[in-house]
């Protein structure tokens, strides 16, 4: 029986001819679409427990997942989530949604919820929320090919800036929140970032007892870190809930001082 030549040595098809470029020709239409990149920080370690069977790390995904859809979040008939899609793999979330009349309020709020209710689960993320064209095809032959200007874009928000546990928001997309969907976001510096802590900490003050409790393991966590870098991003988080306990009318604030390491604090309101 006759042998076939090796990948290697096999003769390249010819691709400078027109009926071989054709492919490049078919005009597609691209919706533009708004995505949250979240990367799960210390997902190493966190790997490496779970196949140890001392921390299950799918099944925290999964609880903080089904503990927000869970929340009046789903059905309320103020956030319309119903075209939100969420994906997991490796250390990387990603949040889909049309970009369409419904706004990105939807997105915005289910992030905040997710990403505070995965601190509780001691799975701290950082992200970047971007909005562009987007292609999720599905081939002849039964694989899917994502491309996407808003994860692309997403991404390298994450990747190249975000550095602390924080979602940055691309300022194209601020431009297009109304007044509420801007009191899901603030300003750190000069950077806009997802406000996820209104999840965990109460507005009227009245769960600042659990609070205390939360930034008192976040602390212990921090001390027990051996690496700098882990200690920073942990007072990061510490320093952002300070100041938002800071920021309710009425209460003494003097108790959390301790947690925080700055003098004044970098947070503001968006206007």
């Amino acid at each position: 029986m006759r042998q076939s030549q090796p990948f290697s040595q096999q003769k390249p098809k010819p691709m400078a001819t027109k009926e071989w470029d054709e492919i490049d020709g078919h005009t597609k239409e691209f919706p533009i679409y708004y995505c949250a990149f979240l990367d799960v920080l210390g997902y190493k370690q966190k790997s490496e427990l779970y196949f140890k069977n001392q921390f299950n790390l799918p099944e925290r995904i999964e609880r903080a997942f089904v503990t927000v859809s869970t929340t009046q979040l789903f059905t309320s008939i103020l956030v319309d989530t119903s075209t939100i899609t969420i994906e997991s793999f490796s250390d990387s979330i990603i949040i889909l949604q049309p970009a369409d009349k419904r706004g990105i309020g939807g997105l915005l709020l289910f992030a905040s919820f997710f990403t505070s209710n995965l601190s509780f689960e001691d799975l701290l993320v950082r992200g970047g929320v971007s909005m562009g064209k987007h292609s999720d095809y599905k081939t002849v032959t039964g694989f899917r090919v994502l491309t996407s200007e808003a994860l692309e874009k997403a991404y390298r928000l994450e990747r190249e800036r975000a550095k602390m546990p924080r979602v940055l928001i691309d300022p194209q997309v601020v431009s297009h929140l109304g007044v509420q969907e801007k009191s899901l976001i603030i300003k750190d510096g000069d950077d806009f970032i997802l406000h996820f802590a209104t999840q965990l900490v109460n507005c009227q003050g009245k769960n600042l007892d659990d609070v205390y409790s939360e930034m008192c393991d976040i602390k212990q966590v921090r001390d027990n870190a051996k690496e700098a870098n882990v200690r920073e991003k942990y007072q990061w988080v510490l320093d952002y809930y300070y100041w938002t306990v800071s920021q309710i009318d009425g209460i003494d604030a003097d108790r959390f001082l301790p947690f925080t390491s700055v003098a004044k604090s970098r947070f503001t309101f968006v206007e």
